[in-house]
C-alpha cells in the first residue's frame, strides 16, 4: 500500500493530470489471497465472504492511491454472460461490488488468449464488459497511433544519441 501511495504521489507531483492506474486480474477470490494484492475499496470487508481474509485485510486496499483500475475479465467464448466470477460480465459486475465507486474501472476480456475466440465473439465479450463497467465506457481502449511521419521520432532518436558522450570521454577511462 506504502508504495502504491509513494508511487501515486510521485506520478501527480509531476503532472497532477496524469491518470495513475493498475492493471489487475478481476478473479478476485483466488487473485487477492494468491497475490497478497488486495484491489477492493478499504470499505469492503473480504472476511465477510472469504475464508482466507482476516478481518484487518480491507485495511490493505490500495484502491483509494489509484485514479482508475483495470481489470482483467478473462474467461472463454462461452462464458461471456452471467453474474458469477469466471464470467466476464460477472468479473465487472465483482467490480462494482468491490471498488464501491471509489475509482472508475474497465473490464476488458483477454480477446488474444482466451478459449474459443478463433472462431470470433470478440465483439460481445468487449461489448459485454463494457457494458457493465462504471462510468460511460463506450469506446475500446488502444494503443496510440502514430500521428507524425515515422522518420520524424527516429530523427529525433538519432540526433539524441550524436549528442552523447563517449563514456570513456565522460569518466576518464581508456
Amino acid at each position: 500500500c506504502d508504495f502504491v501511495k509513494r508511487a501515486s504521489e510521485t506520478v501527480h507531483a509531476v503532472n497532477k493530470n496524469i491518470k495513475f492506474s493498475t492493471y489487475v486480474g478481476a478473479w478476485y477470490s483466488s487473485y487477492s489471497p494468491e497475490s497478497g494484492v488486495n484491489w477492493a475499496s478499504s470499505s469492503y470487508d473480504a472476511s465477510a465472504a472469504y475464508s482466507w481474509a482476516n478481518s484487518d485485510y480491507q485495511k490493505y486496499s490500495y484502491l483509494s492511491s489509484l485514479d482508475q483500475i483495470f481489470l482483467g475479465c478473462y474467461a472463454g467464448t462461452d462464458a461471456i454472460y452471467g453474474d458469477g466470477e469466471w464470467t466476464m460480465q460477472g468479473f465487472a459486475k465483482q467490480g462494482q461490488t468491490l471498488i464501491k465507486g471509489e475509482v472508475p474501472f474497465i473490464g476488458g476480456p483477454d480477446v488474444g488468449n482466451s478459449t474459443g475466440f478463433t472462431q470470433g465473439g470478440q465483439g460481445d465479450a468487449v461489448t459485454k464488459s463494457f457494458n457493465s463497467a462504471s462510468g460511460k465506457t463506450t469506446v475500446p481502449m488502444s494503443r496510440p497511433s502514430i500521428t507524425m511521419p515515422f522518420s520524424l521520432p527516429m530523427a529525433c532518436c538519432f540526433a539524441t544519441k550524436a549528442r552523447r558522450t563517449n563514456p570513456k570521454a565522460a569518466t576518464g577511462l581508456t
